[in-house]
């Protein structure tokens, strides 16, 4: 099955996808939820940190904060640190990744298996923000302690026709781990 909408134009597909999932293990499924491990590990990778106004773009209103980690496949891939009560962590990817999401799912699938399992898919999720369609899959289990984890792949680009609005996110895919306080 397809993952990406028709026209997304895949980049430097596999390897920019392995490059991404090796980012997002690391980051966002061992290390997350602890900030401080997170900020360690950006240090330690001398990944540039975001500007406030890098990080509203892609946070809108909420708090957080993200870097810049070198790719060795085109531009550089983001990580981004949103605040609670939304807390997640996701590695970013500006430009196309391979449709084929088969490791994406083994990664997930694994992860969960080593949480003791209890997560149900979402189904395919479609939406469209404006000129900006969204497409995403997932899984999401409710813990012990109340709250909501949600493990994502996003996918979203520009439908409409001329230049897309400035100091928006129009293109790109995404990997987001989530985590929901009791009370959302």
């Amino acid at each position: 099955m397809a993952f990406l909408a028709a026209g997304f134009v895949a980049t430097k597909g596999p390897d920019r996808l392995h490059e991404m999932l090796t980012l997002y293990d690391r980051v966002c499924l061992h290390d997350f939820p602890n900030d401080a491990a997170i900020e360690r590990g950006m240090a330690a990778s001398k990944a540039r940190p975001l500007s406030s106004d890098e990080v509203r773009v892609t946070l809108q209103n909420d708090s957080g904060r993200g870097w810049e980690i070198a790719s060795t496949n085109g531009a550089g891939l983001l990580v981004i640190l949103e605040s609670p009560p939304y807390h997640a962590c996701s590695v970013r990817s500006a430009t196309g990744v391979s449709s084929d999401v088969g490791d994406y799912r083994r990664l997930a699938a694994s992860y969960e298996a080593g949480q003791g399992g209890g997560f149900e898919s979402i189904g395919d999720q479609s939406a469209s923000m404006g000129d900006v369609a969204i497409h995403a899959f997932g899984e999401q289990r409710k813990r012990a302690d109340g709250t909501t984890e949600s493990l994502f792949a996003i996918e979203q680009h520009f439908t409409g026709t001329g230049l897309p609005p400035t100091n928006t996110i129009t293109s790109g895919f995404r990997l987001v781990h989530h985590i929901t306080s009791a009370s959302d």
